[in-house]
């Protein structure tokens, strides 16, 4: 696979300022005379750390403590029940389970919502919601 490089931007008044436009200018002098593709979109947010300090701090070691098991072991198990992507690769159809860091902060907060969900229906164990606590209980 070819590595593509990414250019940040912002659009001002219908026109594209491009941050680091040396950069950007370099790299489109090592394609003179190739056709191009041009894509713009809006940057994915990945989960902040904030989110990821409740997930840990709360929705993990809430389970942990709950079940016994450790905080790790807690982790894989909800991403095996709530991760698992299906694909195939070449006919065969395969999983393999997404890492939590790489979840855009929408489906970050989806995962979460399924976790506090499982935990209150399996079980009975109710895991507040972030804005129902104080970012110094998340430790």
């Amino acid at each position: 696979m070819r590595y593509v490089p990414k250019f940040n931007g912002l659009i001002d008044k219908g026109r594209l300022i491009l941050s680091g436009r040396d950069r950007f200018n370099a790299y489109l002098s090592s394609l003179e005379g190739k056709s191009v593709e041009v894509t713009v979109q809006i940057p994915v947010k990945i989960c902040s750390g904030r989110e990821r300090r409740y997930y840990f701090g709360v929705v993990v070691r809430s389970i942990s403590d709950f079940t016994g098991h450790t905080p790790e072991e807690v982790h894989e198990i909800l991403k095996s029940m709530f991760l698992v992507v299906h694909t195939t690769i070449q006919g065969i159809g395969v999983d393999y389970v997404r890492s939590t860091t790489s979840l855009p902060t929408v489906e970050m907060e989806e995962y979460l919502s399924k976790c506090r969900e499982w935990s209150a229906i399996t079980l009975g164990e109710s895991i507040p919601e972030p804005n129902e606590i104080e970012i110094g209980e998340m430790r």
